[in-house]
């Protein structure tokens, strides 16, 4: 059963383009699905990031494969803004409904763009549902003091908070 106050923020997501990006991307985000670590190889940090998508069975173990596979190492082509890694692959490998994860990675993952300090997934069974929260992450990838601040933080929590303090 949805609650009340997560339907208000679901509706609020889908009709009011005046809402701040950053709230409309949390809405989409529970808390549990932020995660944050010290240090990551490019493979640990999507298997991270995929970890509770695959808890939630957002996707299936063979969707984490198959972006391992096409993925081995970091490539510019799935970067927004040379902030945000965004690795991903094809729903029909195993996607079970829209999910979103974000990893914060402190001590960054050097790239031939410079480090990226946050990967995040967004998965969906229909391709159309993940139009809004790019165009969110967009926002979110422009601001590169915030994406930092929340890398440096020494939890989760603290970065998500930080993220909730920004709206």
């Amino acid at each position: 059963m949805v609650s009340k106050k997560k339907a208000a923020l679901d509706h609020k997501f889908v009709s009011n383009c005046s809402i701040h990006p950053y709230q409309k991307l949390l809405a989409l985000l529970p808390r549990k699905h932020v995660q944050h670590t010290s240090y990551a190889s490019w493979r640990e940090a999507m298997i991270q990031a995929a970890t509770p998508l695959l808890k939630g069975n957002i996707i299936k173990p063979r969707y984490l494969e198959a972006m391992l596979q096409r993925y081995p190492r970091m490539h510019v082509s799935i970067f927004l803004r040379e902030t945000i890694a965004l690795p991903h692959e094809s729903s029909h490998h195993g996607v079970n409904g829209v999910g979103f994860s974000l990893l914060f990675i402190k001590e960054g993952i050097k790239t031939e763009l410079g480090l990226v300090h946050c990967l995040v997934l967004i998965v969906s069974d229909d391709a159309f549902k993940q139009l809004e929260p790019l165009k969110c992450l967009v926002e979110l990838a422009e601001n590169k003091t915030l994406l930092k601040a929340c890398a440096n933080e020494n939890s989760a929590g603290k970065a998500y908070q930080r993220l909730l303090n920004e709206i």
